[in-house]
């Protein structure tokens, strides 16, 4: 259960909420829990890399832990805003949205996240028209917000084909809204430098 509570929210700070759960179900006061988990903390930044960069090339079977982790990222070491909004359905209205949906600091931009457990990802035609098609139209059923504005997409994965680049210039040609790509590793550095507020400016 540590495992989990950590990849799931990508850090290496336990809730409060967790330890309590622990302790109604194992029967052990608040003190005795924290001095367990006190010991594994340490090692927790390495374990919490590994862990991530597993989920990132694992495919179907880490897909829905490496989205919820990729968003844990974006909200606690960018400073974005995020939603995973990947298993979301639109009532009564057909396709979906992406993976992950990030506004930013000054509330008046967002960015779409879709993320992708594999080491080769190279945006596929049907992703490609899935993005264009339908998440970048329905962005804003997922902001209380009507005027936010749509800044850029991105995919994040264990590692791109050589194909991702001309794929994402065709995408921002097309559409007129930038198209980005990160890597799992490229992501990891970022965050765990602990950049300021500030830095997403630069970012976006």
């Amino acid at each position: 259960r540590l495992r989990q509570e950590l990849t799931d929210n990508m850090t290496s700070e336990i809730s409060e909420v967790f330890i309590r759960d622990l302790c109604v179900s194992y029967g052990y006061s608040q003190e005795s829990v924290r001095a367990v988990i006190q010991q594994f903390l340490p090692r927790a930044d390495d374990f919490l890399s590994s862990a991530f960069m597993e989920l990132s090339v694992g495919g179907t079977a880490t897909a829905l832990d490496f989205e919820r982790a990729v968003c844990s990222l974006f909200e606690d070491g960018l400073h974005f805003q995020t939603k995973h909004t990947g298993q979301l359905t639109r009532r009564g209205k057909k396709g979906g949205y992406a993976d992950g949906f990030a506004i930013a600091l000054d509330q008046k931009h967002c960015a779409l996240i879709d993320s992708k457990a594999t080491s080769t990802y190279a945006l596929p035609a049907t992703d490609y028209f899935t993005m264009a098609g339908n998440y970048a139209r329905n962005y804003k059923e997922l902001s209380s917000d009507p005027n936010v504005d749509l800044e850029f997409v991105i995919y994040v994965a264990g590692g791109f084909s050589r194909k991702i680049n001309e794929q994402l210039s065709k995408f921002h040609g097309e559409t007129k809204i930038p198209a980005a790509a990160i890597s799992a590793f490229e992501l990891l550095a970022l965050t765990k430098s602990k950049p300021e507020q500030s830095f997403q400016i630069r970012i976006r």
